[in-house]
């Protein structure tokens, strides 16, 4: 069963910002019979939520609204995926964990911050289980976090899971993630040292929108797609690798990217989205290979 929410936050500007766990007070779940409808399904521009709730919640069927009420709310309606196969739950030196079959999904944190290890297994029962997965705003707006250490058991991590950490100086991701989320890292303005694991193949939109502390950053040669507004309002940034791994840039990747003096696109791209590098004033020239066969227009604009 898909279950979809009404959030209370209404989106600010281009899409919903505050994406939250499901379900809070005052929410009311709604119910797809057994799939997506198809005009959410088309809806591309929206990238859908996903975590993970309990399955008895009052219900509505959202099939039966109107085709422009469902467009209207895309922008706010979160899609998630019913788990009702939920084991044990526990603190561990202040991260809430819980266990999803055979491994560990942290949901939060009520430590006191500062330098966070995640550790690789938790003690459950008799047993210690994997942490496999960081969740959906786990650390969302924690201001006291530091620095985080991440074990190679992480194999995800969810939306917003660092969302507004504006004291996170330093990270270490897990070897093992292939997939950085949306809005992860969104306004981490103190972020100065990140290292993308080279397992990564995709780069979501907005995973680092507005971290103005990055200087450099290395796309690792696995990546193949770099989402819309990736690196947006990364004001400090002054130079990007981009490998040859990848073919597809997402619109206003790099806008606003105002230090940005260097880029090198790679020989294999074939699709630039829009305005993908607007604002960035002191990049001079941007030299576009020739296997490029779509190209957003205009690419650069600046105000």
């Amino acid at each position: 069963m898909l279950i979809g929410r009404w959030p209370e936050d209404l989106t600010r500007g281009r899409r919903a910002r505050n994406i939250r766990s499901f379900p809070k007070d005052g929410e009311t779940p709604i119910q797809f019979s057994s799939k997506i409808p198809p005009a959410l399904d088309r809806a591309g521009f929206f990238k859908l939520a996903l975590c993970v709730v309990p399955s008895s919640k009052p219900i509505m069927n959202i099939a039966s609204l109107p085709k422009n009420l469902i467009a209207w709310t895309l922008a706010t309606i979160s899609i998630v995926l019913v788990e009702s196969a939920k084991g044990q739950s526990g603190n561990y030196n202040g991260l809430e964990w819980e266990q999803i079959g055979n491994a560990v999904e942290i949901y939060g944190y009520n430590g006191p911050g500062g330098a966070v290890n995640i550790p690789g297994s938790v003690p459950v029962g008799s047993s210690n289980l994997p942490v496999t997965s960081i969740g959906s705003n786990a650390f969302y707006y924690n201001t006291n976090l530091t620095s985080v250490n991440m074990a190679n058991s992480v194999t995800n991590i969810g939306l917003c899971a660092f969302f507004g950490c504006c004291s996170l100086s330093n990270i270490t991701l897990s070897s093992n993630l292939t997939f950085i989320q949306e809005l992860t890292f969104y306004d981490c303005s103190n972020l100065t040292s990140l290292t993308i694991p080279a397992s990564v193949v995709t780069i979501g939109v907005e995973p680092f929108d507005n971290c103005v502390g990055l200087t450099d950053m290395v796309i690792p040669s696995n990546v193949t797609s770099i989402g819309d507004y990736a690196f947006d309002g990364c004001s400090g940034l002054t130079n990007i690798m981009i490998p040859n791994s990848v073919r597809n840039i997402g619109g206003y990747a790099f806008s606003s990217c105002s230090s940005l003096t260097n880029v090198t696109l790679p020989s294999g791209i074939t699709s630039l989205g829009d305005y993908l590098f607007i604002d960035c004033y002191d990049l001079a020239s941007v030299t576009i290979p020739i296997g490029v066969t779509n190209i957003g227009v205009p690419l650069r604009k600046n105000h």
